[in-house]
């Protein structure tokens, strides 16, 4: 450990007084509230009186500390801001001395130690940690070269510089983790309309089919009722019979059906089967009967993500989608039988 000697050395003691902190308070809303328009001329403040207050004449001065309340963030920098203007002018003692020759020893300057440097001082018989705050070169009478080295005469660590900055860390982190928050309650919020809307429309597609379905089997027992008294009978069934056929497959194409598998997991019905990823990143849908129409595919992450996309599949196709890195918590599959001819793309959520 460095060590050196100081024969002597100047001692500055800050005066004390009572001091009053004053400053502006700057509130910040949480989004979506707006403060009320005031007077361009006037500012928010605040003053705080000293605990303990001397009395007398000539013993209180004025710090100035502007003071930050984030209501959205739940986070004030105000007490941290009091405490530290207080402590300014609380009066610290500071030793300093130049140190040159002899009091060098045999340690060298930029070998042993360097600017900024914490080293032991032997004063008055006592060994006292100080910070090395310069380093200068010079010269004597016959221009022999030497070194003057000044310690002390600052702190050695400032706490409350260091508490500000980080509570002004504690405050971004909180204002973007609200930000964060904020955002996806949007994004699910976007997602769940979505969905509604996709609902709202096999729902409708489904009461149509089932409107064509009662039709078709309502002229299909008109005709086998009407076969008995008109010898063209055979005719209208035969005509009833395949409106039934056409009502079936309008039925068939315009519903929409769902598959939902957990993670990890596979699941499948008569039309199609949906492979969640395992060790992979990559979700696998396979149609598994002689139709063709619209998939979508949407897959929902534990931090509410969610990734969707959707494609045209044709009979006995497979569709492997690449998804995003994350950790998986389900998907589904809604998706449309058709069994006529389509021809459609690709298209993303």
């Amino acid at each position: 450990m460095v060590m050196l000697i100081a024969d002597g050395g100047q001692m500055t003691v800050g005066r004390r007084a009572g001091t009053f902190v004053y400053g502006s308070f700057q509130v910040i809303l949480p989004e979506g509230r707006e403060k009320q328009q005031e007077d361009n001329r006037l500012q928010d403040g605040y003053i705080s009186r000293p605990p303990g207050q001397t009395r007398g004449r000539f013993d209180i001065t004025f710090v100035r500390a502007d003071a930050t309340v984030d209501l959205g963030a739940n986070v004030s920098d105000l007490e941290t801001v009091i405490d530290t203007a207080q402590k300014r002018v609380a009066g610290d003692t500071f030793f300093e001395r130049d140190i040159t020759g002899p009091g060098l020893g045999r340690w060298r300057p930029g070998r042993d130690y360097d600017t900024g440097d914490l080293i032991d001082v032997l004063i008055w018989g006592k060994v006292m940690e100080l910070p090395v705050t310069s380093i200068d070169m010079t010269s004597g009478d016959h221009g022999r070269a030497g070194w003057r080295v000044h310690v002390g005469g600052q702190l050695i660590s400032d706490a409350a510089t260091l508490r500000r900055h980080n509570d002004d860390l504690a405050q971004q982190i909180a204002r973007e983790r609200q930000e964060r928050l904020a955002q996806l309650d949007r994004q699910r919020d976007i997602n769940i309309a979505q969905a509604q809307s996709t609902a709202s429309a096999a729902q409708e597609a489904a009461q149509a089919a089932t409107t064509a379905s009662t039709a078709a089997t309502a002229a299909a027992t008109a005709a086998t009722n009407a076969s008995a008294a008109n010898a063209t009978a055979g005719d209208a069934l035969s005509r009833s019979i395949t409106a039934l056929q056409t009502a079936q497959v309008a039925m068939s194409r315009d519903m929409a059906r769902f598959l939902w598998a957990d993670r990890e997991r596979s699941e499948s019905d008569a039309f199609i089967r949906l492979d969640m990823p395992r060790f992979s990143t990559t979700a696998r849908v396979r149609n598994l009967g002689g139709w063709s129409g619209q998939v979508l595919l949407v897959i929902n992450y534990n931090n509410g993500d969610v990734h969707a996309r959707g494609r045209h599949m044709s009979p006995g196709s497979t569709w492997t989608e690449s998804l995003p890195v994350g950790t998986i918590a389900n998907g589904y599959v809604i998706y449309q039988v058709r069994t006529g001819a389509y021809s459609g793309g690709e298209s993303e959520v």
